[in-house]
């Protein structure tokens, strides 16, 4: 049996978000597949260029979508459930001699590093990490290779920072949301709805369906449980529009939280770090920001991790700026 060749290129495992983040509707946008699949495809490219041998799992799971497409048949015998193919993954990262983390939300992704970390497998996270990487492979040391977290180039430092804001603002988002702040002002206005119309707060059910009411002026009849379809679905467009939960009442939320850390400085002594203190209290507004951006920025023009690019962004501006950026203090 001949000797098997030994690999002249490192393999790298490329790990980022596919399917997208959840909308307000709990579903996946519809071409955020395609778009990933297409990030990752692009970046390993480079990485090709650099001396790598990607393994890219986000173009298999696009060509299998659009296999099952044009041949639903085939996948009969049993869909492939997302525990199934991060297994499946794991077997491909226990080959690779490294892990390229894309940035952005993916809690497969962030499954994926946690194992390969766990298997000694070296992550990186961009393009100029992964050239030093090639180097050291070159010379035998890549297993050696040390993941530099934030003692890493300025580059590496904003992908993680920026990477790890987004990743804050979906899960603080998620529990704003669990506790009715991204749904209070819906709530109310369908109630006010119900009232006006039904004459009495209204819960749908299947009695409900075939009930009619009469809607006044118009003269004309219909279904309880249509009307209150409908009344939901004018609901979500004003909310889509900011007519309904206006980003102005969320902002005043926001505003809120340094007048709070304020009055505990006001107290005598300073309330530092009890409850309700000014340490408390500037945690809340980091939390209420990450929320604003991450409620209302996909829909204004910018991501969580988009935010978090101009936060450096401004940096650089602010070191061009003159002392106390010319004011007295």
């Amino acid at each position: 049996m001949s000797e098997r060749q030994a690999p002249t290129a490192p393999a790298i495992y490329v790990a980022g978000p596919l399917s997208g983040i959840k909308n307000v509707e709990g579903g996946f946008p519809t071409d955020q597949r395609k778009k990933n699949a297409i990030k990752a495809v692009l970046i390993a490219d480079n990485l090709c260029k650099l001396g790598f041998t990607p393994h890219v799992p986000h173009a298999y799971a696009w060509m299998r979508d659009e296999a099952l497409a044009d041949h639903p048949s085939s996948d009969e015998a049993g869909a492939h459930v997302w525990d199934t193919v991060l297994a499946l993954d794991e077997q491909i990262i226990l080959r690779m001699d490294v892990l390229y983390r894309i940035e952005g939300v993916s809690a497969g992704a962030d499954r994926e590093v946690a194992f390969a970390q766990k298997n000694g497998i070296p992550i990186i996270r961009s393009l100029e990490e992964a050239e030093k990487f090639v180097e050291a492979w070159k010379t035998g040391s890549g297993s050696d290779f040390v993941d530099e977290g934030w003692n890493a180039s300025d580059e590496g430092v904003k992908v993680r920072f920026c990477n790890s804001f987004e990743l804050l603002a979906k899960r603080l988002g998620d529990t704003a949301k669990s506790k009715g702040f991204w749904t209070i002002h819906k709530e109310r206005a369908l109630e006010k709805l119900r009232q006006t119309f039904f004459g009495s707060p209204f819960e749908v059910s299947d009695e409900d369906v075939g009930n009619e009411v009469d809607i006044g002026a118009a003269g004309a009849t219909l279904y309880r449980g249509d009307v209150d379809e409908l009344f939901k679905q004018v609901i979500d467009k004003l909310s889509e529009a900011d007519i309904i939960g206006d980003p102005a009442i969320y902002m005043t939320l926001l505003a809120s939280e340094p007048f709070e850390a304020i009055a505990a400085l006001r107290q005598s002594p300073p309330n530092w770090s009890d409850k309700d203190g000014v340490w408390e209290e500037l945690a809340d507004t980091f939390i209420r920001l990450a929320d604003f951006v991450g409620r209302f920025g996909p829909n204004h023009g910018i991501t969580p991790y988009g935010f978090a690019e101009k936060i450096f962004e401004k940096w650089e501006i602010n070191k061009g700026r003159p002392r106390t950026h010319g004011k007295r203090f």
